[in-house]
């Protein structure tokens, strides 16, 4: 009991550095080299004639922040994804991205910085998405899905338009407005993105989450049905969603998301799920679909 405290005690004392050396911009070689990790599977082993197993599938994570107590940058769904892909009998490759500065995957190196500012272009995320892109245009992946929580979420509803190709985005109580954000660790980790990304990210979101919809991908969004403030978050993604649509006269489509509920207030969702032994049989559920999904445009584009 005495050793599990200690041991307990300097995971968040470690956690809490890595979040300050972040807040100073001091970067840490070892997690630096953890930011872009892509993991191989080895090919199913199944004698059965199965059609998915000829399919090639990217399985994307974007990790969480260290804004919780005790938080530590690491890659996160590692296991579940990889056995997801084993269960439905995929070749699969994992890609886990980690943002040990806490920027909300916007930092990028000072050339692609210097560039994007020199010609008016700087959003923060153009070196994520172009590195993501190119790996997917080199490998020629059949399949696309993303997964992430929390900040990992947000990225990925900034980004899921904006990707080669995903046909799946499953996402764990993303943070929206960070300037109206109360609780003060995700408040604060908001003030690390530029201003005008910050102020306009809701919208930004919406863009996206419309533009991905209309390529078909078909982004997840599950919430904690009894944490107040993450509810709160969603709604602001479902007005930001409306108000664009509006904006741009397009007919209303209340579809966007695909929003499931769980009976828990933990905001960090998908650990909660994971003791409840759910997120596998989630994932492995969400994979499946993308697979049957991309079996049904396959047989349509041949007809």
């Amino acid at each position: 009991m005495f050793w599990a405290f200690l041991s307990r005690l300097f995971h968040i004392a470690q956690g809490r550095l890595v979040y300050l050396l972040a807040l100073l911009d001091i970067p840490i070689g070892y997690f630096e080299k953890q930011r872009f990790q892509l993991r191989r599977l080895p090919h199913p082993r199944n004698n059965n004639d199965n059609h998915e197993n000829t399919k090639k599938v990217l399985l994307i994570s974007f990790a969480g922040s260290t804004f919780l107590v005790g938080g530590f940058p690491r890659a996160e769904f590692q296991t579940v994804l990889e056995k997801a892909a084993e269960r439905c009998g995929v070749a699969a490759d994992c890609l886990f991205l980690v943002d040990p500065s806490v920027t909300f995957y916007t930092k990028s190196s000072s050339h692609a910085q210097r560039r994007s500012k020199r010609f008016g272009t700087w959003e923060g995320w153009d070196e994520v998405v172009e590195d993501i892109n190119q790996l997917i245009a080199a490998e020629g992946y059949d399949k696309v899905v993303a997964v992430g929580s929390s900040m990992g979420a947000t990225a990925i509803l900034a980004l899921v338009g904006r990707f080669r190709r995903c046909d799946t985005a499953v996402v764990f109580n993303p943070l929206v407005d960070l300037v109206h954000e109360s609780r003060l660790g995700f408040y604060v980790g908001g003030l690390r993105l530029p201003p005008h990304i910050r102020h306009n990210l809701p919208d930004i979101m919406a863009e996206q989450c419309l533009a991905s919809s209309r390529r078909g991908t078909n982004v997840m969004v599950h919430y904690s049905q009894h944490s107040p403030k993450d509810i709160v978050q969603l709604q602001y993604l479902q007005d930001a969603i409306r108000a664009r649509q509006e904006k741009t006269d397009r007919e209303r489509d209340d579809n966007i998301l695909d929003t499931i509920g769980h009976d828990t207030s933990k905001h960090v969702l998908a650990r909660e799920l994971k003791k409840r032994q759910e997120l596998l049989p989630l994932l492995e559920d969400a994979l499946r679909k993308t697979l049957l999904l991309r079996e049904q445009d396959d047989k349509k584009t041949k007809q």
